[in-house]
């Protein structure tokens, strides 16, 4: 399974959970989602193209990954701080619950991608 596929149902299945939940927690379940699938998704394509192209510098782009993934929860941060009546339609446990679910699964899909890509796992012949 592709990692845009993954990122997509991840991001589906986001949606749907905020909609069976509703109000402002789900709402923050859904975007959490949709936050995640759309960073771990563009952390997951840095690491393939990486691994692809310069295989000595993919643990560069690993790292790099977690430095967009902290980015974009500090820009959460300073969306909720910035705007306090936010709050009330999204709420924040949620989203970062959210968020680190699918940030978690993502990663695990990305690192297996990228593995597979560099050979490390298989038997030596």
């Amino acid at each position: 399974m592709s990692i845009s596929l993954l990122c997509l149902l991840c991001a589906v299945a986001a949606a749907l959970v905020g909609s069976f939940v509703g109000g402002a927690t789900g709402w923050g379940i859904a975007a959490g989602g949709f936050l995640a699938a759309a960073v771990s998704g563009t952390s997951a394509a840095i690491l393939h193209r990486t691994v692809r192209e310069r295989p000595r510098q993919s643990f560069t782009a690993f790292v790099a990954g977690f430095a967009i993934k902290v980015g974009a929860l500090l820009a959460m941060a300073v969306v909720f701080l910035a705007f306090p009546d936010l709050r009330e339609r999204l709420d924040p446990t949620g989203l970062l619950a959210t968020f680190a679910i699918v940030a978690v699964v993502l990663l695990a899909a990305g690192t297996q991608v990228a593995r597979r890509e560099l050979g490390i796992g298989r038997p030596e012949a």
